[in-house]
């Protein structure tokens, strides 16, 4: 057998041990942060294609005489593949993008999906925060490990980021004067309400994409780092009847858990012995 065996947490042997426990959880929480963090990652990756500034693509330098000659030939040859409409309307699509750009051919195709990317990037700001968030039941980052290696990204996520986050997109309560109701009066002396006033908010500029693209990058290398020091501080502190029960699992396996059962609540986490030097406290 070679696929991974489910920790078998329910255990006698483990659920007398509530460090070992902690460590599991521990390692779990992580590795869930780092598929949010990919996913994060993954759409943040367009929105920064269709804001960076387009650069056409330069003529290509001549080829040598014999190797043009060999293309010649093989182009002379005659072609099995039939083509179809798809690969007609393909080459149109990516044709238009290497002259203008994604966020043009986005606009020709839906122009209402660019009025869509501040909703988009709302989602992503939110998730991204929530990792650094204070939690009851999942680990919180600390962005003075995270970004201890890069003062000017912990600086944008502080300065930029976290109030985006708080301001304007999570708590709207919290940004006065973002919608204030606003009157007019006519000629004649009559006070009108304006129904439609206009909304104020943050300017947040296209280049800072790339600025959260690399604090998400930065972010994802850094929890690969605790993944990695957290499982080996697990395996450090497991006991000869936890070794034991987990070489049985792996003969017989009983506590795997199918991938369409429902996730059972975890319980607030519980205080874990600080250590200097890992993030686990």
């Amino acid at each position: 057998m070679t696929d991974p065996i489910f920790f078998p947490k329910t255990h006698e042997s483990f659920v007398g041990d509530p460090v070992v426990l902690r460590l599991i959880a521990t390692v779990e929480d992580f590795i869930e942060l780092r598929y949010q963090t990919l996913s994060i990652k993954h759409a943040i990756e367009p929105i920064i294609s269709f804001f960076s500034q387009h650069v056409s693509k330069q003529p290509k330098r001549p080829l040598p005489p014999e190797l043009l000659a060999d293309l010649e030939a093989v182009s002379a040859m005659p072609m099995s593949e039939i083509r179809t409409q798809l690969d007609e309307d393909r080459e149109a699509i990516w044709s238009i993008k290497d002259r203008n750009g994604s966020l043009y051919v986005l606009g020709f195709l839906e122009p209402k999906l660019i009025l869509s990317i501040e909703t988009l990037f709302s989602g992503i700001v939110v998730g991204y925060i929530q990792m650094f968030n204070d939690s009851k039941t999942r680990h919180r980052l600390n962005p003075d490990r995270v970004f201890k290696s890069h003062p000017d990204l912990k600086k944008f996520h502080v300065d930029v980021i976290q109030p985006l986050r708080d301001l304007q997109y999570a708590h709207k309560n919290a940004a006065e004067g973002q919608q204030s109701l606003a009157f007019t009066i006519d000629d004649v002396g009559e006070i009108s309400i304006n129904q439609d006033p206009p909304h104020f908010g943050f300017e947040f500029y296209p280049e800072n994409y790339k600025n959260l693209y690399k604090c998400v990058c930065v972010l994802a290398g850094h929890l690969d780092d605790e993944i990695s020091s957290s499982s080996g501080l697990l395996m450090g502190k497991l006991n000869v009847d936890q070794l034991n029960a987990l070489r049985a699992e792996w003969k017989n396996p009983t506590h795997t858990r199918k991938e369409t059962e429902p996730m059972a609540y975890r319980e607030s986490k519980a205080k874990f012995p600080k250590s200097k030097n890992s993030e686990l406290e």
